[in-house]
């Protein structure tokens, strides 16, 4: 039974009104996802501005992999994935080997740096598919509140069905062999990846309400903001940023864009014949040949037809009603009631 966190679990800055007379106040904004919500933009959008948000103060650690941050989610998960798999990491023992002085080195980084700044951005969506559970996002907040006055957790929530429809696009490109109607079954509360209600309380029993930015994607504009209006804007708006601002480059990119419904098909035939091993422990020889014949036949289909109707699942209103009842407790208690989609 989950409940709505009414205070934090260790002493935290609140969010909000204290802010604009605490500006000196080092801070850690925390960018968990959740995945297929844009996250890949923001990680560009910050990777190209690099040099800007250090002259605006805020900087990202040189320490974690580029763009995206999935070393930390990597090292704070208790379970193993591909990132783990394909770097040896298969037990406690080699993890260890491999993340040898990871705390120590990034701490050190980030003393270092909040000398000449006020804030640092941590990124990365796997923080919501890896981390499942308190006491990973405890150890998360452990190592992080000794070195910041205060931590915005920031995560975007989509609706289920509509994140699932996304996700099988991405998995038909990696290996996917499931029916779309197969792979929805699996879309339930149960699944701790859909439950935004256990997401939100798990992340905000630890950090506080208070400091957690939880938004709902696609983000709607301000009243007063003129012209187009997207994830990155709406992410600059968290961290205090002028929107306006000439310096930040907005550059478009679309190579995170959703697989076409016409070539999904093929897809699946291609993952069937011609196996990735996405997701396996060992990597052969054989496998790394199948995988890279995998998708340079892809590349192929996709040059052949390149657009193309977007993938849609035609019983969207079922998958909606499995998440009536705990979506609507996680809008009472994190959005003052109000369903937003």
């Amino acid at each position: 039974m989950f409940h709505c966190p009414l205070q934090p679990a260790s002493p935290q800055v609140p969010f909000g009104a204290q802010y604009s007379s605490a500006r000196h106040l080092k801070t850690c904004y925390l960018h968990i996802g959740t995945e297929k919500t844009g996250s890949t933009a923001i990680q560009d959008f910050l990777d190209d501005n690099v040099e800007v948000l250090k002259r605006r103060g805020i900087f990202l650690s040189e320490r974690l992999e580029k763009a995206n941050h999935r070393r930390f989610a990597a090292y704070f998960s208790q379970s193993f994935d591909e990132y783990h798999f394909l770097r040896g990491i298969t037990d406690s023992a080699s993890k260890a080997r491999h993340f040898d002085g990871f705390e120590a080195n990034l701490s050190t980084e980030f003393k270092s740096k909040l000398q000449d700044h006020n804030a640092a951005v941590i990124t990365t969506e796997f923080l919501h598919s890896q981390i499942n559970s308190v006491q990973e996002v405890q150890a998360i907040a452990d190592f992080l509140q000794p070195l910041f006055d205060r931590v915005v957790v920031i995560c975007y929530f989509r609706r289920q069905v509509d994140m699932a429809t996304s996700l099988y696009s991405t998995a038909l490109k990696v290996g996917e062999t499931r029916d779309m109607e197969t792979f929805m079954n699996q879309v339930t509360p149960d699944n701790h990846y859909y439950n935004f209600e256990r997401i939100a309380e798990e992340w905000s029993s630890v950090f506080g309400r208070a400091n957690c930015e939880f938004r709902v994607f696609p983000p709607s504009a301000p009243p007063s903001h003129e012209g187009r209006y997207d994830i990155r804007h709406d992410f600059l708006s968290i961290l205090g940023l002028d929107l306006a601002d000439p310096d930040f480059l907005f550059v478009d990119r679309r190579d995170n864009t959703a697989l076409n419904a016409e070539i999904a098909p093929y897809y699946r035939w291609l993952n069937r014949l011609i196996p990735t091993g996405a997701g396996r422990q060992k990597k052969t020889r054989l496998l790394w040949l199948s995988r890279k014949i995998n998708r340079g036949l892809k590349r192929v289909l996709l040059a052949l037809k390149p657009r193309g109707s977007k993938i849609v699942y035609s019983n969207k209103a079922a998958v909606n009603e499995r998440f009536s009842a705990s979506n609507q407790r996680f809008f009472e208690c994190y959005f003052d009631g109000k369903p937003l989609f």
